[in-house]
């Protein structure tokens, strides 16, 4: 719609507000990813593009792969370029992995194994075996080579089916997270877009202006390659906040989803994460999920954990980081997951708030009642460069309407800690929002929350500005 007037639609003879395009793809699925507008270089002009990520199908999600749409702003026409034809998608799985359908199975396929056409010479390794019924399923492949065939015997050191089709490459029953555009290099046009999926990868896209074919790199994947949808997916939108002026940035991101009635009782490990990027790299975090390290390459980066700190004093319980990182490099924070009671894991559903060098980010504990919906929500405050509590308390532990020296939380020992975070209330909490020294988090059981924050990094205030053209 075109609201620039500022007027109703039909508002007589003048300017009023104006019905534009509505945007339907057979890939497409519901419209669940929040749309990034920017403006993206068109030659040596520019262009305003609309960012959004494939959703949910309600028919044939098992067999869905993830796609990240660009169309342009005002006609909804095809933002890029693929092989000369002007396409409005890109699949976002690419042909790392492929999916391979089979029936009439007589005998049974194992991870690892090495699974052969016979009649099409394809090969491929299995990396999980999906099971329909006794006879029928799926295999998820990598390292392919060559094309499965149709009605074709299919073998490997124990298993053997006839082929159900040619393979499908990429990721099936895959969603897209809402996407992030970001601007690197200080131009006023954005250079990339971040997204993760539900298999726990986190992608970078550059090369997304008008007539560019988009390339996708990995920021971020677990080790090993996380087979189903429900381990540690990535649903919220990612932030982003410059680290220097040479294309330097960090992007932060949690794991988890609360979306289906199995999400209640996952018990998963789930993750927050801050990672280094830049303008030209193409390198991939690795996480190792049997080690709990963050490595980029064989650089080991910091993994810190958040705990629960009763304050003596208040009553009140606080979010703890423990763990080190004293050269500032990538880390990851490791959510609650084993605490006694616990229904489903600390899981992150909602995208960060970065501001003052202070990261804002929200989560959600489901409840123990399996019939509810319902849960508590905590809000944490971690320094933007090393992911831990900052040097002074940011929230009000003790609700007496200031934040000082009295809000540290405090051991039986009589040890003082910073919280990292606090309690917000029941229900699933929103997206944070900042407003001068309040912080406003919205919880479907409680309605809006402010919460009074201390962030001495704020130094700059906007009291005026002029519209550029």
């Amino acid at each position: 719609m075109d609201v620039t007037a500022g007027e109703p639609f039909f508002n007589g003879p003048g300017d009023q507000a104006e019905y534009l395009w509505e945007f339907t793809d057979t890939d497409l699925g519901q419209a669940w990813s929040t749309p990034a507008i920017s403006r993206v270089t068109d030659g040596g002009g520019s262009e305003w593009a609309v960012f959004f990520g494939s959703g949910p199908s309600a028919i044939d999600q098992d067999n869905k792969i993830a796609y990240l749409y660009g169309i342009v702003a005002d006609d909804k026409s095809a933002l890029w370029d693929d092989g000369g034809t002007a396409t409005n998608k890109v699949a976002v799985t690419g042909s790392e992995f492929s999916t391979l359908y089979y029936d009439a199975k007589t005998a049974d396929f194992t991870g690892g194994e090495t699974v052969t056409g016979d009649t099409s010479g394809a090969t491929g390794e299995i990396l999980d075996v999906r099971q329909t019924d006794a006879n029928t399923g799926s295999l998820v492949l990598k390292n392919l080579s060559g094309d499965f065939q149709d009605n074709e015997l299919i073998t490997s050191a124990g298993g053997s089916a006839t082929a159900d089709g040619a393979q499908v490459d990429g990721r099936v029953d895959d969603i897209l997270s809402s996407p992030l555009t970001v601007d690197l290099d200080f131009n006023h046009f954005a250079d990339r877009i971040y997204a993760g999926n539900l298999y726990g990868t986190e992608y970078r896209f550059d090369s997304i202006g008008k007539g560019e074919t988009p390339s996708i790199t990995k920021l971020l994947e677990f080790d090993p390659a996380i087979t189903a949808v429900n381990v540690n997916p990535i649903r919220a939108q990612a932030e982003f906040a410059y680290r220097n002026a040479s294309g330097g940035i960090w992007v932060y991101f949690g794991t988890g989803r609360y979306e289906q009635q199995t999400d209640k009782t996952n018990l998963n490990q789930q993750w927050f994460f801050g990672l280094k990027d830049d303008l030209a790299s193409t390198d991939a975090y690795t996480f190792d999920s049997s080690t709990e390290e963050l490595l980029l390459g064989a650089d080991v980066q910091a993994t810190l954990t958040a705990g629960t700190l009763t304050d003596v004093v208040s009553g009140a319980d606080a979010r703890i980081i423990t763990g080190t990182n004293p050269n500032l490099n990538s880390w990851a924070i490791k959510l609650d997951a084993s605490s006694a009671g616990l229904l489903g894991s600390e899981r992150v559903i909602q995208q960060p708030l970065v501001v003052a060098g202070v990261v804002f980010f929200t989560t959600f504990i489901p409840d123990t009642d399996i019939c509810a919906g319902n849960g508590e929500t905590w809000v944490y405050a971690v320094d933007f460069e090393s992911g831990q509590a900052l040097d002074e308390p940011v929230f009000d532990l003790n609700g007496d309407g200031v934040v000082n020296d009295q809000d540290y939380a405090e051991d039986a020992n009589g040890d003082l800690y910073v919280p990292a975070g606090i309690f917000v209330g029941e229900g699933q909490g929103s997206y944070p929002v900042l407003h001068k020294s309040t912080l406003f988090v919205t919880t479907t059981g409680e309605g809006l929350k402010g919460l009074a924050v201390n962030l001495p990094g704020i130094d700059v205030e906007l009291n005026a500005w002029k519209e550029v053209y």
